[in-house]
């Protein structure tokens, strides 16, 4: 069963941009201008505060799970997956779902390391990472990399998940564990 969170309640000035010192889920700060209320669903900014990336956190079988936007800025490198754990962290939430179409073709190449990188990041901060979407054109062009993903889901730190149902199931098992 899938939950969304409680809206949360920020009060910022009308006119103000998206930044890290408008950002209502980590707070304010002492340069925040408060004048009016307004109701956020979730609004996470990157590093760079001109980059937004729209997230939604959810309770799924009682984890708390992030979920990236399929349209969001592509995930190329360790410094993209260190913003998703930083957002992961400030956000409380043990599992991180990013759509398969977000990561750059290299991930699915072993050879480039990136894969290994950027999971390694999550496992080292204690996120389930879970890759949701169909790679069968990634995993049918390399028999490496279908080992790699077998061997993957077999664990408990890295997912590669074709639906949300499936990731439903996974986290049951899980929570029944």
């Amino acid at each position: 069963m899938i939950r969304p969170l409680r809206p949360v309640v920020a009060v910022v000035a009308p006119d103000a941009q998206p930044s890290l010192t408008h950002r209502p889920a980590g707070g304010f700060s002492p340069r925040s201008r408060i004048t009016s209320a307004r109701t956020f669903d979730f609004l996470p900014f990157s590093k760079r505060a001109d980059t937004f990336m729209p997230e939604t956190l959810s309770l799924i079988q009682g984890f708390r799970v992030l979920s990236c936007a399929p349209d969001g800025e592509p995930i190329k490198d360790e410094r993209a997956a260190t913003d998703l754990v930083g957002e992961a962290w400030g956000q409380r939430a043990e599992v991180i779902v990013i759509p398969a179409e977000r990561l750059d073709d290299a991930f699915f190449q072993l050879r480039t390391r990136i894969a290994g990188d950027i999971m390694q990041k999550f496992t080292t901060y204690r996120l389930l990472l879970v890759i949701m979407g169909d790679i069968s054109q990634h995993t049918t062009a390399s028999s490496a990399l279908r080992d790699f993903v077998h061997e993957t889901n077999q664990g408990d730190h890295v997912w590669f998940l074709s639906s949300p149902e499936h990731l439903d199931e996974r986290l049951a098992r899980r929570a029944g564990a």
